[in-house]
Formats: C-alpha cells, sequence, structure tokens
C-alpha cells in the first residue's frame, strides 16, 4: 500500500530528542494510533502486511523504532517504571533473567540396573 513510508515517517517524528525537558511523559507512538489516524482498525495494518511484503517491512521497522524509542526513553526516566515494566514483557517480549545455580554433593554410590528386551522374541519363545 501507500503507507508503506507513512507509517515508518510516523513512528520516527515521535523520537523523543536528547534534549526533551521533561514536563510531562511524551505521547508514545503506537500501531493502534496510527491505524486510527487513517480511519482503520490495526487488524486491517496487520492484514495489509500480510498480503503486501512491503508494508509487512514497514510494520517491523515501525515495531522496532517503537522499540528504540522505550528502551531509550525508559532509560532517560521519561516514562513511569509500571509503563516501562509492562509495555516490556508484554509487547516487545522481554523477560526477567533468573539465574539459579544448583550442586550436588554426595558421597553416596549410584548403581543403575538396565535390563534389555528382544524386541524380535515373543513372550511365548524361551
Amino acid at each position: 500500500p501507500d503507507y508503506c513510508n507513512e507509517i515508518i515517517d510516523w513512528f520516527q517524528s515521535h523520537y523523543i530528542p536528547q534534549e526533551f525537558e521533561i514536563k510531562k511523559p511524551p505521547i508514545f507512538p503506537t500501531i493502534e494510533r496510527f491505524a486510527t489516524n487513517l480511519g482503520v482498525c490495526k487488524d486491517t495494518l496487520y492484514e495489509w502486511g500480510k498480503i503486501h511484503p512491503d508494508f509487512s517491512v514497514a510494520l517491523k521497522k515501525a515495531h522496532e523504532i517503537q522499540q528504540a524509542i522505550w528502551q531509550e526513553g525508559s532509560m532517560r526516566g521519561l516514562f513511569p517504571p509500571a509503563f516501562t515494566i509492562f509495555l516490556g514483557k508484554n509487547v516487545f517480549g522481554w523477560k526477567d533473567k533468573q539465574d539459579i545455580t544448583a550442586s550436588v554433593e554426595s558421597q553416596a554410590d549410584l548403581s543403575i540396573s538396565v535390563n534389555f528386551v528382544d524386541s524380535e522374541r515373543s513372550d511365548n519363545q524361551d
């Protein structure tokens, strides 16, 4: 569709400049708002992405721009922490990382018994 460049331009226009003064959180660009601006629903945009490879690429780029705005804005404290965490986990697929180390120390002897069964041999044959 004609909207390939428009979606990228729209998301990039919401980039938060370095010298941004924090008075209130900036407007965060979303696919839903872009769809509303076009007079369609977000499902229509995703359907266009399935039909038109160029628009699919544009949607992916828009999502990457959105994620960059989220990351950089979050690191600069422009968004509330709950918003930052929620968006990271539920929209961008981020998750908490846990490092778990386990060790087992035992002096006990371990023995394993294995019985092999001949699959060619029937139970009636000895």
